[in-house]
């Protein structure tokens, strides 16, 4: 059965692209003949990667980009390779008229995970799937509504689109609240994220193939990972404190000269591929984020970790709901026990679950 993932997989972002990668291989598990879609939204690829043009970046984050072109460059390159060599992608398609054509050549679409029915974002009629498809072929998995629900002015157009889908989930217990009112409908699932599908044995494939360079530098260490996608609060206070007190080098991966003045001392990664993310994960110590998926791959290796869910006027509700299924006290996971562990499996199996019967039409 041919299906086709559209999200956000050319963004230049270590979780929307492993997702993405974990998704389709999730698929491959379950028998299915799937690829990403490689849509090319415009919109996500010059906010997210080196292009100064577009009038919808704000000026601070263009002056970051024009200061940080060159490392932006290495990591567009980087991102680049893992999604030719790695990630299973389609021919690309450059407009909605495109993809029109392009569903004949599918059984099954889906649209997620990430944020793809985030208002805020794009608004593509591409990730609503709101193009020459038949209604039986239309699915979702895990997507996000981001933080800002749906406006009034604009429930109209996503029951039109989401009412006919065959199959819907979504990926935080609100948005499910959300999408039932608007489409009428009681079978909206809460699925996890892709990343937390696959197995550490999966992830470590990934992770092997870090580069050489990567490795030379800190696998010979013990070390506490900071690893930031909004300017942080305490948390590097709090890392750089553990790792004094537990004798421990500092990993600082991705440090942004958006998050201020704060990368003191320790070893920086500035230009990580998605398998050197994966690998930094696998081999630190504990783990101090501001992160979704810094929280999943924290998870996934059975890191200690603390998670700044409030940082700067932001407050990061998946990583929040994420450690509240999993028991975590004051934002902290500090050890892996049965209980845990089994939350854990029956999230994974619940989504897998959906995979099969709401999505692969299994029984």
């Amino acid at each position: 059965m041919k299906t086709g993932i559209l999200t956000y997989h050319r963004f230049i972002n270590y979780g929307g692209l492993l997702q993405a990668y974990a998704l389709k291989e999730a698929l491959k598990k379950e028998g299915a003949d799937a690829e990403v879609v490689d849509y090319r939204c415009a919109y996500l690829e010059n906010v997210g990667n080196s292009d100064l043009k577009d009038k919808r970046i704000s000026n601070k984050r263009k002056l970051w980009k024009l200061a940080q072109f060159a490392q932006i460059k290495i990591k567009e390159r980087k991102f680049g390779k893992f999604i030719s060599a790695y990630l299973g992608v389609s021919e690309p398609y450059l407009s909605i008229e495109e993809l029109a054509k392009a569903a004949d050549d599918y059984d099954i679409m889906i649209t997620g995970s990430d944020q793809v029915w985030n208002e805020k974002w794009p608004y593509d009629r591409a990730y609503f799937l709101d193009f020459e498809c038949p209604d039986s072929k239309k699915t979702s998995y895990a997507a996000s509504l981001g933080d800002g629900g749906v406006p009034k002015d604009k429930e109209a157009y996503y029951r039109k689109c989401l009412a006919p889908f065959r199959a819907i989930s979504v990926r935080e217990e609100a948005d499910r609240e959300i999408i039932k009112r608007i489409t009428g409908r009681d079978d909206i699932v809460v699925a996890t994220d892709p990343v937390l599908l696959l197995e550490k044995d999966d992830w470590d494939k990934v992770a092997q193939r870090a580069s050489g360079r990567l490795k030379k530098r800190i696998s010979h260490k013990k070390y506490v990972l900071i690893y930031t996608v909004n300017e942080p609060q305490v948390l590097i206070r709090r890392a750089e404190a553990y790792a004094r007190k537990k004798h421990l080098s500092v990993v600082y991966l991705n440090p942004s000269p958006l998050h201020g003045g704060f990368w003191q001392f320790g070893t920086k990664i500035k230009d990580a591929s998605p398998e050197d993310f994966v690998f930094a994960f696998k081999h630190a110590e504990a783990v101090f984020t501001n992160s979704f998926h810094g929280t999943a791959f924290s998870v996934i290796y059975e890191k200690k970790v603390f998670v700044e869910t409030d940082s700067n006027g932001h407050h990061n509700k998946r990583a929040a709901d994420l450690l509240e299924r999993l028991g975590a006290q004051d934002n902290y996971i500090k050890k892996y026990g049965r209980e845990l562990r089994a939350v854990y499996s029956k999230m994974r199996e619940e989504s897998l679950e959906y995979i099969r019967k709401g999505i692969l039409d299994r029984e």
